[in-house]
């Protein structure tokens, strides 16, 4: 990873911050909608009561197993449409946001020592590094990533399966049913959960995407 503490002028340093990280949320987006395209397929042949290939069978259990969707063999369609909900993009502008905001633009600590962007813990001892203002009795740690582009999946991953996102999964999907395009700021409003803060950290996200995209038009209009 870069080193953004290089970086005097703040302009300068948020648009390396942006240019390093939108490709690597754009390749891990892209793997998931490659994913979902085929996923579509198969949904389709099963609403239609088409008797699936064994190898669709096996993907789309394995597909099952990997966003922790309950697999039952005699109701493919109830796995299908919950995997609808999961498998499908992170808006970059949010990706952007939160990484920029956990991670003080690429310059925290946990940025530096774990490619930790996004504020992400681990409950096993020795899985990444102990907050300096970790309470006595907690046992969690800021979670180490072999690479920024490792963290980034998980972090995806976290906001496609966890409970505690299910509200942000219902946004998205209710966007995709109304053919609406995915933004930022919509789905900022299933975050409730990430923070401690609560709805304050909501609106500070939607306030920074909000200042990500006038930065971004900015960038364009003078070169």
């Amino acid at each position: 990873m870069p080193d953004f503490n290089s970086y005097e002028q703040v302009k300068k340093r948020k648009a390396a911050f942006i240019d390093y990280l939108t490709p690597i949320i754009e390749y891990q987006n892209g793997k998931i909608l490659h994913d979902r395209s085929r996923l579509e397929q198969i949904s389709g042949n099963i609403l239609n009561g088409e008797t699936l290939p064994e190898g669709d069978k096996k993907w789309l259990e394995q597909l099952a197993d990997k966003y922790d969707v309950e697999w039952n063999d005699e109701n493919l369609a109830s796995a299908a449409i919950e995997l609808a909900r999961r498998v499908d993009i992170i808006p970059p502008s949010l990706a952007l946001v939160q990484a920029a905001k956990e991670s003080s633009w690429g310059r925290s600590r946990y940025a530096i020592e774990v490619n930790n962007l996004f504020g992400q813990w681990c409950y096993d001892e020795g899985c990444g590094v102990i907050p300096a203002e970790r309470p006595l009795d907690a046992t969690h740690e800021v979670k180490r990533f072999r690479s920024v582009a490792d963290a980034t999946r998980s972090y995806i991953h976290n906001l496609n399966t966890h409970p505690r996102y299910a509200t942000l999964r219902r946004i998205r999907q209710n966007l995709r049913m109304h053919h609406r395009p995915l933004n930022g700021s919509s789905l900022a409003d299933g975050l409730l959960y990430y923070s401690e803060r609560r709805q304050a950290y909501i609106e500070e996200v939607k306030e920074m995407i909000i200042q990500l995209r006038l930065f971004q038009q900015q960038r364009t209009r003078t070169g």
